[in-house]
């Protein structure tokens, strides 16, 4: 029996768009100017989580006479600059994906760590951002992921259950979030690949977002 289905939410860096290989470049960048080596580690740990929660494992990681806001703020910097100078690419399926949505009895979510003057730079010339009716930022939550305050802030704001609602993630920390939240988390990784807790709890793992039209349609009934 196919399980009701009310609202698909979407994270944004890594799933959307193709900007976690940026961030982790400018990371990079970042250490080498501080003389810190950035490895897969931190990465592991920071993706997908809120800049209170960065600053807090860039002193743990480095110590506490890490300049962590200075460090911090110069990738930032680092990766705004980039940004500035390159199109923002979307990862693949997303555009297919979405317009099937668009046709459907379901609503449309995004929810993000990244902070909304982000989230309107990468959609400023697509015409997505319109349809989502409800977006979660940074700035909006006091917990963010792997927290499931985001995910059950966005269920909050569309008035439907998180049983109901399917979240599409790249990240574990995302995935996390979301099924914590009681939303069934489907991952489709990025740069890491799922860990053994997200490998039990996820609803599934897909390669490609290409793939998420077939799997909604099979399992789930939107009228």
């Amino acid at each position: 029996m196919k399980q009701k289905l009310e609202a698909v939410l979407f994270d944004m860096d890594g799933l959307i768009f193709d900007t976690e290989i940026i961030h982790r470049h400018c990371w990079k960048l970042a250490g080498q100017s501080f003389e810190y080596e950035v490895n897969d580690d931190f990465f592991k740990r920071c993706t997908a989580t809120t800049g209170e929660k960065t600053l807090a494992l860039l002193s743990e990681l480095y110590g506490s006479h890490c300049p962590a806001e200075s460090f911090y703020q110069h990738k930032k910097e680092l990766f705004q600059d980039y940004i500035n100078s390159h199109p923002t690419q979307t990862k693949a399926g997303f555009t297919e994906l979405f317009q099937w949505l668009q046709s459907q009895p379901v609503k449309i979510g995004l929810v993000t760590s990244s902070r909304l003057t982000s989230v309107k730079h990468h959609f400023a010339d697509r015409d997505e951002f319109e349809s989502f009716e409800t977006v979660i930022t940074a700035e909006q939550v006091t917990q963010g992921k792997p927290d499931p305050e985001p995910y059950l802030m966005a269920c909050k704001k569309l008035g439907v259950t998180p049983s109901e609602a399917v979240v599409f993630e790249d990240s574990n920390n995302g995935a996390r979030s979301a099924f914590n939240a009681g939303c069934h988390a489907i991952m489709v990784p990025d740069y890491l690949p799922p860990e053994d807790d997200v490998q039990k709890h996820a609803f599934a793992i897909l390669n490609s977002l290409k793939d998420a039209r077939a799997l909604l349609s099979e399992q789930f009934q939107m009228n």
